[in-house]
């Protein structure tokens, strides 16, 4: 299957989501998220929160044409 690979750094204390699911953030803050693509279009929502609540959310949108 195509997919999609992220590789980010955040602050250790945030939480990381990407269409909902919770992203695993390493002691050294990096985190990576491998996503499946499918024909056409795919979007993408990606959450940061902190333990205060507070958050920040940015939408993209990956195009697949094999």
């Amino acid at each position: 299957l195509p997919s999609f690979h992220s590789l980010a750094s955040q602050w250790q204390q945030n939480k990381i989501f990407i269409n909902g699911s919770q992203v695993v953030i390493d002691s050294e803050g990096k985190f990576e998220s491998i996503q499946n693509l499918s024909d056409g279009d795919n979007n993408f929502t990606v959450k940061a929160q902190d333990d205060a609540g507070n958050f920040t959310e940015i939408a993209r949108r990956v195009v697949y044409q094999p």
